[in-house]
């Protein structure tokens, strides 16, 4: 294992360890998803994402935090029907333009407003067999491509990142 290598699992459980520690605070929810969306994005070197919350009663998705975006865009969107069946379904990351047809068609929908939202990469955010929200992830700095090593670190945080929006369900 190179010099390298060893360097970037450490930086990634690091990153892991400060990601417990700021979902387990006693911040609000907004300060401790703003901590985590900076957290993530560092770590997959992006400069652009954001939250999502999933609101059943409306349908759709309420941007709770953003980075790297024009603030004044408005990037919560309702859903369509089928969409919420085709995120439960969905891998836990996915290239936003990649993967099975029922994912193209929900991108394909939704393009406005991933494109608002820069999003190269989508994870939806479950809590257990319910959908609370979408995390999105904008190019890497280096404009280059996410390894498969990335998806996976991506993946690991956002599963610790869908406990804090679950949890928030429960406790409203």
């Amino acid at each position: 294992m190179g010099k390298y290598n060893l360097q970037k699992i450490l930086y990634v459980f690091s990153s892991l360890n400060e990601l417990g520690r700021v979902i387990t605070s006693n911040g609000s929810v907004d300060e401790i998803t703003r901590s985590a969306l900076h957290l993530i994005l560092g770590t997959v070197s992006s400069s652009q994402g954001t939250i999502f919350h999933y609101e059943p009663s409306s349908f759709s998705m309420e941007n709770i935090v953003q980075r790297g975006l024009d603030g004044a865009v408005r990037l919560s969107f309702p859903l369509a029907e089928g969409d919420l069946n085709t995120l439960l379904l969905a891998p836990q990351v996915f290239d936003v333009g990649q993967g099975p047809e029922s994912l193209q068609a929900f991108t394909s929908r939704h393009r406005d407003h991933l494109e608002a939202a820069q999003a190269a990469l989508l994870a939806p955010l479950r809590g257990g067999d319910e959908l609370v929200g979408l995390l999105t992830v904008g190019k890497r700095f280096s404009g280059g491509e996410y390894s498969e090593e990335d998806l996976q670190i991506l993946s690991m945080m956002s599963q610790q990142l869908s406990v804090v929006l679950y949890n928030q369900q429960l406790f409203l």
